[in-house]
């Protein structure tokens, strides 16, 4: 009797319920338990007061309306978790969903963020995110003096943020913070562009443009910017230069279906001058020393005169001429990279950015790199530009009132234009190639300080090419 008796036990160890069967027997005996509740005097203290509290909020609601209840209140959650920060994302300032958009969103992505390159690439990131909104809101006449000023108080938040995380960088990895000051310039001048442009585009219609003081708050921070001299490492900084190239290769396939042929042809052009100063880099890198030193030609490429038009006549911009240093093949090299990332950079922003394809042409992010053949016709028209205008302005210093930025830029534009002809006898293009991108920079702004040359100039040309036409006429 006791073996059967183990036996039994054994075999019953080994019984098992399916699971559809121990499904069923729990609704059964769940059904069984709503329908035969524990009489109350059989009920403990706190199985009393979870009744009370249950019957207080549901009153006479059966399981079954709880459970649709829940599920209704957790879809309703669900919906709203993933569909409000989704339908926030194409918020303006003034919409009721924009603070999530700001302070929900975004906060979380930065939360997400691992490394501190990361962080400045995302605060960068808000920061354009920020302008794009004030553009919008701009085009429609919507951009209010409050969301104006909110505007550039983000600007001057994000680049603070930027700033701080460069600086973070730098005492772990100089090269990477070095390379996020390159990334970061690029990106404001982008801005900086597209911004002028808008401003230039409404004092044409004799508006006055709704951006000015984000272009100021742009301004302020891009000037920050371009104290500074990063140096990073040669493999760092090459390494950092191919995968964004690849990067804008991949994006320019994934577009080329729905551009035009013209700016297809526009965009290759630029990626083939990144592929050849890459290549160029790498050369000179590897090049052997010799005893003899290279000169090497800096110069700035931005405008580097402005003035305030209303006459303050302050100089709010350093004037950085032509240096000539000393440099080493890697320093050269290092040089060259730098603007190749710049170029790249800007290069994206055009292809993804339609506010910058709408507003700025290709030519002023990243100017095509010239033959020697079409560096000589070009230096050619700027000596002939410049020289007319300087020459003009000798004739007309009486007819206006000159300016502190003025008799800077015309200085250092005399300079320039000089450094052109010397080029020019010495035929020394490289020397020509900065100094075009320089003097072109500067003849803009300083044309914008003596209106009355530059239209007595304008004039004068029409004149001579009238007279050309009627010659060759004859």
């Amino acid at each position: 009797m006791k073996r059967f008796s183990e036996q039994f036990k054994k075999q019953a160890d080994n019984v098992t319920l399916r699971k559809a069967e121990t499904r069923d027997l729990k609704t059964r005996l769940v059904s069984y338990m709503e329908y035969h509740p524990l009489p109350n005097e059989m009920k403990s203290k706190d199985q009393k007061a979870t009744a009370n509290n249950w019957n207080s909020w549901f009153g006479y609601m059966s399981s079954w309306e709880l459970r649709e209840w829940k599920g209704a209140v957790m879809s309703l959650s669900l919906i709203l978790a993933v569909v409000v920060p989704l339908a926030a994302e194409r918020t303006v300032p003034g919409d009721i969903l924009y603070p999530v958009k700001v302070r929900f969103n975004e906060e979380v992505r930065s939360t997400l963020t691992l490394s501190t390159y990361e962080k400045v690439e995302w605060e960068t990131k808000r920061l354009e995110r920020r302008l794009a909104e004030a553009r919008l809101l701009a085009d429609a006449g919507k951009l209010t003096n409050e969301v104006q000023v909110g505007v550039a108080v983000a600007v001057k938040e994000h680049s603070e943020a930027v700033e701080k995380g460069i600086d973070e960088l730098r005492a772990s990895d100089s090269d990477e913070a070095a390379i996020a000051e390159i990334s970061f310039a690029a990106a404001l001048d982008v801005q900086s562009e597209v911004l002028e442009s808008e401003i230039a585009r409404d004092a044409e219609a004799g508006n006055t443009s709704s951006v000015n003081l984000i272009a100021d708050a742009v301004k302020e921070a891009k000037d920050k910017t371009e104290g500074k001299d990063a140096k990073p490492g040669f493999d760092k900084l090459l390494g950092r230069v191919e995968q964004e190239t690849t990067y804008a290769y991949e994006l320019f396939h994934s577009i080329s279906s729905v551009t035009s042929e013209e700016e297809r042809e526009d965009v290759q052009i630029r990626l083939g001058d990144v592929e050849n100063k890459i290549v160029s880099a790498i050369a000179i890198k590897n090049t052997p020393v010799t005893p003899a030193t290279t000169k090497v030609v800096a110069t700035t490429t931005e405008a580097v005169v402005s003035e305030d038009l209303s006459g303050s006549g302050d100089i709010n911009d350093t004037v950085v001429a032509e240096e000539v240093s000393e440099l080493s093949n890697e320093e050269e090299a290092i040089l060259l990279l730098k603007e190749v990332l710049s170029d790249i950079k800007k290069l994206i922003s055009f292809m993804t950015d339609i506010d910058v394809k709408e507003n700025v042409a290709i030519e002023d992010l990243v100017p095509k790199e010239l033959t020697d053949e079409e560096v000589l016709v070009v230096v050619g028209e700027y000596n002939t530009k410049v020289t007319d205008f300087l020459n003009l302005y000798e004739v007309t210093i009486d007819e206006f009132t000159e300016t502190d930025a003025f008799t800077a830029g015309y200085l250092e534009l005399t300079k320039l234009n000089e450094g052109l002809i010397s080029g020019l006898e010495s035929r020394d293009f490289k020397l020509l190639r900065s100094n075009i991108k320089a003097i072109k920079a500067l003849h803009e702004n300083v044309v914008a300080l003596a209106p009355e040359v530059e239209e007595t100039v304008t004039k004068e040309s029409e004149t001579n090419t009238s007279e050309s036409e009627r010659v060759l006429e004859e």
